[in-house]
């Protein structure tokens, strides 16, 4: 049995369902305590930092449209455009990216990452901030 909580305020509901279901449902929802969550929570992080709603942030390796960016509340890319080299980073650095939010700390080793990893703002629980600058 699982208990539904559709929005703040409301009671619980109980449903009766399969462990299937139930087992798919805990995985989602440790999902996005674990990994999704964070990114809301960045906001503030980005207005200490002086991070406008305007700043152009690439936000990797989200391979949605833009879940990632929609939860900062930022515009900008994700991994959705398929950042796998310098030409594609370039290209988002021309376009304006001024922030880069790494999720996944296996991209902090790849080579054509290391231009871009220059100017590191801290970390945010499991998020590695960079600040951008134009390749020259």
């Amino acid at each position: 049995m699982l208990h539904l909580k559709s929005e703040p305020g409301y009671d619980s509901k109980p449903l009766t369902a399969p462990m299937s279901f139930v087992h798919t449902m805990r995985w989602f929802n440790w999902n996005k305590r674990t990994h999704w969550d964070a990114y809301v929570r960045l906001k503030g992080e980005f207005e200490r930092l002086g991070v406008t709603k305007d700043t152009k942030v690439v936000s990797i390796p989200d391979d949605s449209f833009n879940i990632s960016l929609f939860l900062m509340d930022r515009k900008g890319w994700t991994n959705f455009i398929w950042i796998d080299g310098e030409e594609k980073m370039n290209k988002v650095l021309a376009n304006g990216a001024a922030f880069l939010v790494i999720a996944d700390e296996s991209w902090l080793e790849k080579d054509f990452m290391q231009p871009y990893l220059q100017e590191p703002l801290g970390k945010f629980e499991h998020l590695h901030l960079f600040r951008l600058r134009p390749q020259l």
